[in-house]
């Protein structure tokens, strides 16, 4: 086109008047931009500034005499950038490197044709979203925050090489300034140095718009400045702001009474409008004609097409425009009117300043690239110790060792009791209980929603009350001395007088009354026993559990009214321990402060704060793991019912989680409560009475009344009391229809719950005293271990004989053995189906004779001593470990009027002659009989030496913790060695009856899942692995539940009250028979029920079994020949007889059968039925006592001993990360930064060290380019390794 031929012979003619440079020249030019590159704002350097929208890109571009389009759209330049041209000779096509470098990382464009790969790069290192480019941004701050204050210092280089850049052109290109903010201006300031060249571009605002005044100023201390005007032509047209602004830079310069004032001229240009679609679609773009220089052209698009022609055409551009200027406006520039024309005059400026002194440049510039090479390194051996020290930082751990220390003594207020004078806010936090409880409503009131907990118990009312508070007052005034409520106190003893509190409310919880419609509904519905009948025991026990007082379910919800309450005192303890810890007595924090470089006041109050936060939080995720239980996680995400929308939580994982806690809205008590254990009604014996007897001696030991400090003085009336809502009384219900037993039996319960036991500290394993304690344990333990294996054996055998099991289990065998040899593609999935089917058919016939009522042939059944000796022939002579054959028979013997566990099962069934399921059933009847029956092994010197050493402060161990020890070693010996025992008797049976099983499918016709295993020996095989996997497995649940019995709650020796032969209430009731076996309840004579409630009160526990009063005792025993001890023949008896629910079940049969006369009040079932359900009640809530301390008591523990606090501290990944790995992660980027600049440096000094160089070399020099594709990728490490703190 004529007026690109036009503007091609206008930069000729520009161009020639330029001073034409030396390859020498070219060289040192080179050399001293590749040492300035490394030395910052150092050294003699050119810079362009000027505010927003003054064109300064475009002033740019001419000047280099090619367009530049770096920025992407909507980022801005934030940073300066180090616009460099390199000559090399035979080079055609421009070619693009990028480097920066920041935050430990350094990102590289490789040499390039591609332009846009070096946008991208200007683009990424100007992006204020990413915040680590930018020093000024704090970590995590809003997208507006980032977006209007991000400016940063460190530059990005760009390096654009061609055999047509001539001159080796090197400018800085400056952030324009803002009204909004003034870092560019701060920027500017530091670039704008003595010896530099600063140009200056002002635009279309006048000076008093414009922030170019303020820059002129700070410009006199430079060497050149060269103050350009762009838009002149429009300007000078229009307004007199070029004359204006000539003045205000002239007024700036004189103002500092600088030099610069006296020759001051201003470089007018103009280049028209760019060619873009705004302008050329509504026709106000006019090409340029060989007689008019107009607007300008498409550079960009020129050139891309090869070559360097575009610099010619953009220097002829300019050229004419300079011309046309002086043409239309001659008395603006006329001599020494402080104005020139065009961009010519700078260009040569720029030329002339670069080729300077620049011999003298060189060796100054190396001399400080040497010296910042050494400061550097000197810095980067600092921050290697400082990372390498920052791995596992010792100040760390001490922190927190010192901080788990402080938090343990604070709580346990025995070691620091709170001083009022020194820790008066501290000393303020002492409160009663009423006070904690207003505390827990403000916070339970202030809290966010928490959406993974009901809306209900967010309401504070309703969670921090136990009841109501009228229900609540009356319980707590009763148990008010025991539990010191008026007490002010704090830290451990105010939890534990929660824990008391707690318990008082299960022990007097109100029983709602139940609808005798809702009675006739639970016990004629078709049932699951045989014959479809209904089991009444575990009706009642669901009537119970699922009946909701004031709302709230029973147990459940008084769990949650205990974390609500706790989560208050923790919160406020822990808050406090970190106040004294603040003291810093002993130097953690200031030395940890030293550590990461921040000793100020308000790092250590972050610091205080992050570990306040973390300790909260730590306690805050026990408490509910331990209470809610845990939920169920797929992916790091709680997993949810697609139908409710609940959240599901792991079954029998928190004290709270219900047997159907994941299934609909009836979810059932809680857990540990089903199946429910018999011994609650029966009572338990208080074994802390155990005394040593010789056997046949006829010692007494008399009963004691075990009185708890603070026990109250009542009163006969307010003994015979029920508290129930609306007022207490006796015999009452209230409006809200319910009952509670009198407070004399509610009392002896809480009482014998949270009674202290205490150790004679004085035993020794020479007078019994140890294995005196060890044993009680032991036995308190039994009732425990009875009842779950009353439950696990009948799971157990279900899961062996239940053909759905089985098939499904078959076919899986089937699938893992052709996966084993490779078969299980070389048949269709027909074929394949049919073998599986046939494997089922085979294996449920096989079990439907093992499981079968019929007649089994004499010749396979055995009584128990055949058993025995089918299975070993050494159990002939010790049938079990511990047991020889004469003492297992005298027990057996002894027992056989008093059947233990079962309707009419062992040992009365060890003489018939049996098979199949009756003799599997009869042997894990049998094993808990034994367990429960041997003789417990002495304690030795050696033993008990062991025990007393200990982990904690103390070094030796107390009493409590030596005993259970010792009862640990034992329940794990028993366990071990009679599942063994188990297992071997167990397997005989079945594999007995397996061999006779069999016989009907000997004449089955079964494919070969493998050739050489025949299809009925696989069946045979497979049938005995799985019954010995099932027999393992619940060895095993056996030996969890050993382990759950931890930690022990001593309180379990006071006994526990035997509820079915206790009154409740004065209003009770005795069975009459009439006609037969009619029965009738009639209420019982008020008189004896009085007295009797009062002797609950008065009398010592023991009494309540007549038979062994005064006679519970052990006497020692020898047993394969091992000297043990062992309970004396009544007192054993009498303490299976607290295990065996057959008369509970009995007895609440009958009671639920009877009519229901005599109901509290209209429409509800009759009073004989509520006072069996009563009965239940109470023993479910004693139970909920007996399960809930001693867990919630561990709870506790973890909170506050040190070890726990310590470790959990340490496992706490956000805390570390807040306080030190996030300064030891910048530690690290800032040492791979200090490493990848040093690098760059000495690539630098090299290239200005080679005097073998003329003009640019082959290869730039540059450091190995790392491509950062994602932030993370490689990391800050110029030379490819790692920056991870391992």
């Amino acid at each position: 086109p004529r007026s690109v031929a036009s503007g091609r012979a206008g930069g000729a003619r520009a161009m020639e008047g330029l001073l034409s440079l030396s390859d020498t020249n070219l060289d040192k030019i080179f050399r001293k931009n590749a040492l300035l590159d490394v030395l910052g704002n150092e050294g003699q350097q050119i810079v362009v500034v000027g505010d927003t929208s003054t064109g300064k890109s475009t002033i740019i571009n001419f000047l280099l005499g090619f367009p530049i389009n770096f920025e992407a759209t909507g980022i801005g330049t934030r940073r300066p950038c180090v616009l460099t041209q390199v000559q090399k000779k035979g080079l055609k096509r421009v070619t693009f490197e990028a480097r920066f470098c920041k935050a430990g990382e350094t990102i590289m464009v490789e040499p390039t044709e591609d332009a846009r790969e070096v946008a991208n790069l200007v683009a990424t290192a100007n992006n204020h979203k990413n915040i680590h480019f930018f020093d000024c941004l704090e970590k995590g701050c809003d997208e507006k925050t980032a977006r209007d204050t991000a400016f940063d210092h460190e530059p990005v280089y760009v390096k654009m090489t061609h055999e047509d850049f001539k001159y080796g052109l090197r400018l800085i290109d400056l952030p324009g300034l803002t009204r909004s903010n003034e870092a560019p201006m701060h920027i500017a300031e530091t670039y704008i140095q003595p010896g530099n060249v600063a140009i200056l571009v002002i635009g279309k605002d006048n000076a008093n718009n414009g922030g170019f005044p303020q820059l002129a100023e700070c410009m006199t201390k430079c060497s050149q400045v060269l103050v350009i005007q762009n838009f002149t032509h429009n300007l000078l047209q229009n307004s007199n702001n070029v004359n204006d602004n000539y003045q205000a830079v002239k007024g700036a310069f004189e103002s500092r009474q600088s030099m610069h004032a006296a020759h001051l001229q201003v470089y007018c240009v103009d280049f028209g409008k760019p060619k873009i679609d705004e302008f050329i679609s509504t026709g106000r773009w006019s090409p340029s004609t060989p007689k008019q220089v107009e607007d300008q052209e498409n550079w960009q698009e020129m050139a891309e097409t090869g070559g360097l022609e575009v610099q010619r055409c953009m220097y002829g551009h300019a050229s004419r425009w300079g011309e046309r200027l002086q043409k239309e406006f001659a008395g603006q520039f006329a001599p020494n009117s402080g104005f020139v024309s065009g961009i010519a005059p700078v260009i040569r400026k720029v030329i002339d300043f670069q080729l300077h002194n620049i011999d003298e440049q060189i060796v100054e510039l190396k001399h400080k690239v040497r010296n910042k090479i050494q400061q550097k390194e000197d810095a980067l051996d600092e921050l290697e110790q400082q990372v390498e020290s920052l791995k596992d930082p010792a100040e760390w751990q001490d922190l927190l060792a010192k901080l788990a220390q402080v938090v343990a003594e604070f709580l346990d207020t025995t070691i620091a009791l709170p001083d009022e004078k020194e820790d008066a806010e501290v000393f303020k936090s002492l409160q009663t209980s009423q006070e904690e409880l207003e505390e827990t409503l403000r916070m339970v009131q202030t809290a966010p929603k928490d959406p993974y907990e009901d809306e209900k118990e967010q309401e504070a009312a309703f969670i921090s009350y136990w009841f109501n508070e009228d229900l609540d007052s009356k319980i707590k005034e009763l148990v008010n001395s025991e539990c010191e409520l008026d007490s002010r106190l704090a830290c451990l003893r105010s939890w534990h007088r929660l824990l008391d509190e707690f318990t008082a409310m299960l022990a007097f919880a109100p029983m709602p009354c139940i609808s005798l419609i809702r009675k006739k509904q639970a016990f004629t519905r078709i049932g699951g026993g045989a014959g479809a009948t209904i089991n009444e025991l575990d009706t009642m026990v669901e009537l119970v559990s699922e009946s909701h007082f004031l709302g709230k379910q029973p147990v459940s919800s008084l769990l949650g009214t205990f974390k609500k309450r706790f989560l208050y005192l923790a919160r406020r303890d822990l808050k406090n321990a970190v106040r004294v810890f603040k003291k810093d007595l002993t130097h953690e924090i200031r030395n940890f402060l030293r550590l990461i470089g921040d000793t100020s006041e308000a790092r250590a109050d972050q610091l205080l704060t992050e570990l306040q936060t973390g300790l909260l939080q730590n306690m805050q995720d026990t408490v509910s793991e331990v209470i809610d239980g845990t939920f169920e996680m797929k992916k790091g995400k709680r997993l949810t019912d697609p139908l409710t929308g609940r959240f599901l939580k792991v079954e029998r994982s928190g004290l709270r989680v219900r047997i159907r806690e994941n299934q609909g809205s009836s979810q059932g008590a809680c857990h540990w409560l089903i199946p429910f254990k018999a011994h609650y009604v029966n009572g338990q014996i208080p074994w802390q009475d155990l005394c040593m007897t010789v056997e046949g001696s006829g010692s007494f030991c008399e009963p004691q009344q075990h009185l708890p400090h603070g026990r109250p003085a009542l009163e006969e009336d307010a003994l015979l009391e029920e508290v129930v809502p609306g007022g207490a009384g006796r015999n009452s219900t209230s409006s809200s229809d319910c009952m509670n037993a009198v407070n004399a039996v509610n009392m002896k319960i809480f009482e014998l719950a949270t009674a202290v036991y205490d150790i004679p500290l004085g035993f020794n394993a020479e007078d019994f005293s140890v294995d005196l304690e060890v044993l009680k344990m032991l036995k308190a333990m039994q009732a425990e271990i009875a009842a779950f294996w009353a439950s696990a054996w009948k799971r157990m055998l279900q899961r062996i004989q239940e053909n759905e099991y089985i098939s499904a289990d078959i076919a899986t065998a089937i699938l893992e053995k052709q996966r084993e040899v490779g078969t299980l593609h070389s048949m269709s999935s027909e074929i394949h189906k049919e073998l599986v089917d046939s494997y089922k058919r085979a294996v449920t016939a096989v079990n439907t004779v093992i499981c079968g009522d019929e007649d089994w042939p004499a010749s396979i059944c055995m009584t128990t001593q055949q058993e025995i000796a089918d299975a070993d022939p050494n159990f002939k002579k010790n049938p079990w470990p511990g047991l020889d054959a004469t003492t297992y028979k005298d027990l057996v013997d002894a027992h056989m009027d008093d059947p233990v566990v079962g309707d009419e099962s062992f040992p009365l069934s060890h003489e018939t002659a049996c098979a199949g399921q009756m003799a599997r059933m009869r042997l894990c009847e049998e094993f808990i009989f034994v367990i429960l029956q041997l003789a417990m092994r002495r304690v030795s010197h050696e033993e008990l030496a062991m025990a007393r050493a200990s982990s904690g402060k103390a070094v030796l161990a107390g009493p409590f913790e030596i005993v259970t020890k010792l009862v640990l070693h034992r329940l794990a010996s028993i366990g071990q060695d009679s599942g063994k025992y188990f297992k071997v008797r167990m397997m005989a049976i079945y594999n007995r009856d397996l061999k006779h099983a069999m016989k009907p499918i000997q004449s089955y016709t079964l494919k070969l899942v493998h050739h050489a295993v025949q299809g009925v020996d696989f069946v045979e095989t497979f049938l005995r692995d799985r019954t010995a996997h099932i027999v393992d497995q619940t060895l095993g649940d056996l030996q969890a539940k050993f382990k759950e019995l931890v930690p022990f709650d001593f309180s379990i020796l006071n006994g526990r009250l035997p509820l079915l032969e206790s009154r409740m209430r004065e209003l009770e009731f005795d069975i009459e028979f009439q006609g037969g076996f009619h029965h009738v309840a009639v209420p019982a004579d008020m008189e004896k029920v009085k007295a009797n409630l009062l002797k609950t009160w008065s009398e010592p526990l023991q009494q309540r079994w007549p038979d062994i009063s005064g006679r519970l005792t052990v006497h020692e025993e020898i047993r394969k020949e091992m000297k043990g001890l062992a309970l004396t023949k009544a007192t054993n008896i009498q303490a299976f007889s607290c295990l065996n629910d057959k008369q509970a079940k009995e007895r609440i049969g009958v009671f639920a059968r009877l009519p229901d006369d005599n109901p509290p009040s209209k429409s509800l079932a009759g009073g004989a039925f509520h006072s069996t359900l009563l009965r239940i009640h109470k023993a479910m809530h004693v139970n909920a006592i007996d399960f809930c301390r001693p867990k919630l008591k561990e709870m506790m523990a973890y909170i506050y001993q040190e070890e726990h606090v310590r470790h959990q501290l340490q496992r706490n990944k956000f805390l570390a990360r807040r306080t030190w790995e996030e300064f030891a992660k910048k530690k690290v980027l800032e040492r791979d930064e200090i490493r990848a600049r040093i690098e760059i440096m000495e690539k630098a000094l090299a290239l200005a060290d080679d005097t073998n160089m003329a003009g640019a070399p082959d290869t730039v020099g540059q450091p190995p380019p790392m491509v950062v594709t994602t932030r993370d990728a490689n990391r800050g490490c110029a030379n490819g390794g790692g920056c991870s703190l391992m």
